[in-house]
Formats: structure tokens, sequence, C-alpha cells
């Protein structure tokens, strides 16, 4: 440190001339020091290579350098003395809680121990208690077991019969609606083909008055055979067409067999399952009938009803597009 302010200082550092550069800084140094001045010239002089001062000069700056030295001393030795106290307070505050560690985890260590034996003791007392509700729970639970398994052999017994009556119910009436179905379906072929040959027989019948007609007019003969040249260029035009109809009619027929084929592999598979299914229902009720060797659930026999009547309304869909494709197979044919 020294005793002039250091903005002067740095701002002097820009000069070069050293003898200039002591004149700015004694100016500075007389206005801030408060330097007496005396009764002729100047309290400083700067020569070439040193500076002089008057008494009262060099005395105020003596001054002001010894109180700048003793400021120094003061603020080292306070810094010192505050780093010989932190590091004691350092030592004192480690020591402190290095003790309060110790005392901590004994602390803990004999809570830890009280924690444990509760709990042991704890455990202990939920474990018997746990032994005697499970005893009673497996007593109470054979007790309702029983119960149950009586309910559902009166259920399952009752249940096989109603089952065994809609069984031969559906039966019945599957094979009354078949009979029905067949007995329509016979009598509306008996009609078509009846309507068909009368259809035939009527148009042979207009067709024949119509030559019995033309063979009377002779005079119209040439007319008619011109007539009768263009009709058969117009029936040639005709038969070409109706062969290519035929082809296609041909190639859908062969469509149409492969799809009955399908249908009745389909029909085949639904009644192989059926009867798996009928198989696996006459079980269950002979199971069923047997209370001493296992109780019947009730939804595992509504399942195979539902499972039968599906199957029925399959089979049924199936046979009745079988017949409709029967029937359009039949009139291409015709």
């Amino acid at each position: 440190k020294v005793v002039a302010s250091p903005q002067i200082i740095s701002g002097l550092k820009h000069v070069d001339d050293p003898k200039v550069r002591a004149q700015k800084l004694l100016e500075h140094l007389t206005t801030e020091l408060h330097v007496p001045k005396p009764n002729h010239g100047l309290p400083w002089a700067v020569g070439k290579t040193l500076v002089f001062f008057k008494l009262p000069a060099f005395e105020r700056i003596k001054f002001a350098r010894l109180e700048l030295l003793v400021k120094s001393a003061t603020q080292i030795q306070t810094a010192w003395r505050r780093r010989v106290q932190m590091g004691k307070y350092k030592a004192l505050r480690l020591f402190t809680r290095h003790v309060q560690a110790i005392l901590r985890s004994k602390l803990a260590r004999s809570d830890l121990m009280r924690q444990r034996q509760e709990g042991a003791a704890v455990k202990a007392q939920s474990l018997a208690r746990q032994f005697l509700a499970r005893k009673r729970y497996h007593a109470f639970l054979k007790k309702v077991i029983k119960i149950q398994a009586w309910r559902k052999g009166i259920i399952g017994r009752r249940f096989a019969k109603e089952y065994k009556k809609v069984t031969s119910a559906t039966r019945i009436q599957s094979s009354w609606k078949r009979w029905r179905v067949r007995r329509v379906y016979k009598a509306l072929r008996q009609a078509v083909y009846v309507a068909q040959e009368r259809w035939r027989i009527s148009h042979a019948k207009t067709a024949m008055k119509k030559l019995k007609q033309e063979a009377k007019e002779v005079g119209a003969l040439m007319a008619k055979s011109q007539k009768a040249q263009e009709q058969a260029t117009s029936l040639r035009k005709r038969n070409e067409e109706l062969e290519a109809v035929q082809l296609q009619l041909q190639s859908e027929k062969k469509s149409l067999q492969h799809r009955v084929k399908e249908l009745e592999e389909a029909l085949e598979k639904l009644r192989t399952q059926m009867d798996e299914v009928k198989s696996q229902a006459e079980e269950a009720a002979k199971l069923a009938a047997d209370s001493s060797k296992m109780i019947v659930e009730t939804e595992s026999l509504k399942s195979m009803s539902q499972s039968l009547e599906d199957k029925n309304t399959q089979i049924a869909q199936v046979q009745a597009e079988l017949s409709s494709l029967k029937s359009a197979s039949a009139e291409q044919q015709e």
C-alpha cells in the first residue's frame, strides 16, 4: 500500500517522463496531506535522480507513512489472529460434532434394540392370533364346502332331469320342422314341373298354329322366304349369343357345384361337431345322475345347451343355402 490514492497512481503509470510523474505525484500529496506552504518557493523540489523536501513537508509525509504502516500491521495482525481463532473454532466444532455423533449413535442403537424387541413381541402375538384365526377359518370353510356340495348336488340332478326333457323336445321339434319343410319343397318342385310342361305345350301349340297359317298362305312364300333368311341370320346370331351364354352358365355351374361341395363338407363338419356336443351332453347327464362321482355345474350345462342350439341354427342355414344352390343349378340346366 502507498500513501497516495490508487486512482492517481494508475493514472500516472501512462506518463513516460519520471520527473513529470514525480511532480504530479507530489502535487497530489500536498493537496491530499495538507502540506503547509513555506513563505518562499515550494515545500519540495524534483531533481534529476532525487527529490528534496523541506522539513514540514518531510515530517508530514513521514507521519502519513508511519500511520499507513501501523494500519497495515494491525490488519495483518487481525488476519493472523482470525486465522488462529478459526483453526481453534474448527477443531472445537469437529470435536463437538464427533461427541454428538457418538452420543446419537448410542441413542440410536438403544432405540433400535427397543424397537426390535417390541417388533418381535408384536410379530409373535400376530403369529399366534393368525394361527388361531386360520384354524377357525379352516373349520368354518369345511362346513361351508359340505353345505355347498349338498346343495349343488340337488340342483345338478334337478337340472339334468330338465335338460333331458329339453333335449328330447328339441329333437322332436327339429324332426317335425324338417318333415314340414321337405313336404313343402316337394310340393313346390312338383308344381314347378307341371307349370313348365304346360307352358311348353302352349308354346308348341301356338308355334304349330302359326306354321299351319303360313302353309296356307301360298302367295306370300317369297316374302316369307326372305323373311326366313333374315330370321336365319338373326337366329344364327342368337345361336352364337346362346352358345356364349351357355359357356358362361357352364362356368357358373362349376362354381356352384364347387360351392355345393364346400357346403356339404361344412354340413358334415357341423353334424360331427353336433354329435360330439350331444355325446358330451349325454356324458354330463350321466355324471349328473351319479351324485357320488362328481357334481355338474349349472353354468356348464347352460353353455352346452346354448352350443347345441347354435349348431342347430347353423345346420338349418347351411341346408337352406344348399337347397337354394341346388335349385339354381337345376334352373341353369333347364
